[in-house]
């Protein structure tokens, strides 16, 4: 499976031819984490004050790519894979990618994602996708979790491809893919902290 996102990368190179958001105490300092923000600076993991039957936007973002083998910092993305776990109070509807030579061969919320053109990184983030979801929960609180995909290039955990060949593993922005990483109605979705993180990280070492 670890040579899932370079051919999709290939296809996806091939394919040039032919509401009130509130604002989380984000931590962002980890590598390689993947969340769902209310805006693409990634500040806000929630949205409030949604009514029933209406539309919330979601920015999937990866923080800090990072190439562990070369002990650097990421330039661009060739690639990513992403699941979401959706709750009966939502409905996703849509996710567009910002790179427009981007060619997904699962589905919206089972992204795996090849990019003919790399997209860069820029502070330090990457945008990989916007999502759309109709609120349907009545005013309950809604929470989004992240999970890896099937099939996953690495088992277990969700990936990004650094620069065109390198798949590295990726974690939730909440250090846990029990925990949510986007929250409606919820103010209660914080991003990890480095040391929990850390020991998520160290169980797939």
């Amino acid at each position: 499976m670890k040579k899932l996102v370079f051919a999709i990368a290939a296809l996806a190179a091939l394919s040039l031819l032919a509401p009130t958001s509130g604002f989380a105490q984000l931590d962002l300092t980890a590598n390689n984490q993947i969340g769902i923000y209310a805006d693409t600076d990634a500040t806000a993991a929630y949205v409030e004050g949604v009514d029933n039957l209406t539309s919330v936007t979601g920015y999937l973002i990866v923080t800090n790519p990072y190439n562990e083998a070369e002990g650097e910092a990421a330039a661009a993305l060739g690639g990513f894979e992403v699941a979401l776990n959706v709750p009966a109070s939502c409905v996703l509807t849509g996710a567009a990618f910002p790179n427009d030579t981007a060619l997904n061969v699962g589905d919206a919320d089972n992204m795996i994602v090849g990019l003919g053109t790399p997209s860069q990184v820029i502070n330090n983030m990457v945008h990989l996708a916007t999502l759309t979801f109709l609120y349907v929960g009545g005013g309950a609180p809604a929470e989004i979790t992240l999970a890896p995909t099937e099939p996953a290039s690495i088992e277990g955990v969700m990936d990004v491809v650094i620069g065109s060949d390198r798949i590295e593993p990726c974690y939730p922005s909440s250090g846990n893919f029990a925990s949510p990483v986007f929250g409606i109605n919820t103010t209660d979705i914080v991003a990890t902290e480095m040391s929990s993180f850390d020991n998520v990280k160290a169980m797939y070492r």
